[in-house]
């Protein structure tokens, strides 16, 4: 069986779905990623072969190549339509010339796509080919999806010479695998969701949940100290996109407060603040070991982001969250709803922060919490299991 994924150019985005690629792979099929131009060696240091598709940039500078999104960015329009705007019109629309061709020669049996990646269904509508979602973290209703990109979605099935598609039907008709416990999805309400527009807990039939796995770049192994200290550790990392060096330093002067080893992952792009005199009790590093740190962390600080918060709760890990934007405000939320974790503002102090890690630390129903959450993630199929539902749509899902 021969599998093509698309994805958005986004660690976020591109890694929950590497687990089932691998299983995919492992199991004797031909799995081949498309993805911008520039994202491709982040897919191939995984061993996967890629091909380049659409505009070569990175998840996190729309605002810099779609002037639209901008402009309401600056002005804080909060009824800027981001997802038709930018994930379809600017996004898919520019991968979807590239994906169809790469569909027509290499003639895969199913898609797989980055749930807003969406030439991807475009193009496996347009061929007949089945298609799945990969990862997910949107959970709109349809009637959502089609409020706040059903033109969008319209006009990329029309440049491939599809009819309209007014129920949205076409983003979950087959199948979507979800890597995260189902619990996390529900813990809030749908009126709970800070953006309903953007992100809420509407669960697709179509959807079913597979265990979540560590996925990280390659990275030298934990420092000795850290790896073997006494001291609990507390793992920092606020993902690829966001570079603070204030809201850090805040972070790491609750180490001597505290008595902990902080670990912060800066990123690669941040080389001089990882030559910088660190504080006691903190070091710094552009990539970490993420499993390793994740395993040796008392507590792991995180945006709240899907990646990271969902990684750090498959290994009974509390979190801190400093929610910022996307979705991690209802990450945030449901963490706290969980018992797993604790919000702080991106302008707390650092007592507020000394203040919020400490009740992670130290309070026994937290760590209660975060086992019963490990257990669940356990319980869910396997990504091998997922392979299975896949191979099912090549027989069942085919259009002629």
């Amino acid at each position: 069986m021969r599998v093509l994924f698309t994805t958005l150019p986004g660690y976020g985005h591109a890694y929950p779905m590497l687990p089932v690629a691998a299983a995919l792979r492992d199991s004797g099929h031909d799995v081949l990623f498309c993805c911008a131009p520039g994202f491709r060696q982040v897919i191939e240091q995984h061993g996967f072969r890629t091909r380049g598709a659409g505009p070569d940039y990175r998840v996190g500078q729309e605002a810099g190549l779609v002037r639209s999104w901008g402009e309401a960015r600056a002005a804080g329009d909060r009824d800027y339509r981001y997802t038709g705007k930018v994930l379809v019109e600017f996004a898919s629309a520019g991968m979807l010339p590239d994906v169809l061709r790469v569909a027509e020669s290499w003639q895969p049996d199913l898609i797989v796509r980055d749930a807003v990646e969406f030439s991807g269904c475009v193009v496996g509508e347009a061929l007949g080919i089945p298609h799945a979602t990969g990862r997910d973290n949107r959970f709109l209703p349809p009637a959502v999806w089609q409020s706040e990109a059903g033109p969008e979605l319209d006009a990329l099935r029309a440049a491939v010479g599809l009819p309209p598609d007014p129920g949205c039907a076409m983003l979950y008709r087959q199948l979507g695998l979800v890597s995260m416990p189902p619990s996390f999805v529900s813990a809030v309400g749908p009126g709970a969701a800070p953006d309903a527009r953007e992100f809420n807990v509407h669960v697709s039939p179509a959807m079913r949940f597979i265990q979540p796995r560590v996925v990280s770049d390659p990275a030298p192994a934990l420092p000795d100290h850290l790896a073997k200290g006494e001291r609990p550790l507390v793992f920092v990392s606020l993902g690829t996109v966001i570079n603070d060096d204030d809201l850090l330093d805040r972070i790491g002067a609750t180490a001597q407060l505290l008595d902990v080893d902080i670990l912060i992952a800066v990123g690669p792009q941040a080389g001089a603040a990882v030559a910088a005199p660190p504080r006691s009790q903190v070091t710094l590093v552009a990539r970490a070991p993420v499993e390793e740190a994740l395993r040796r962390s008392a507590v792991v600080v995180t945006t709240g982001a899907s990646g990271l918060t969902v990684m750090a709760l498959s290994l009974g890990k509390p979190v801190l969250t400093v929610p910022l934007a996307a979705d991690q405000p209802i990450n945030a939320l449901r963490c706290e709803a969980m018992g797993v974790g604790v919000r702080v503002s991106p302008g707390a102090t650092t007592a507020e922060f000394a203040e919020a890690l400490g009740r992670l630390l130290h309070d026994p129903a937290v760590a209660v919490a975060a086992r019963a959450v490990e257990a669940e993630c356990r319980a869910l199929p396997a990504p091998e299991h997922a392979v299975g539902l896949l191979q099912a749509l090549t027989s069942t899902g085919r259009r002629e």
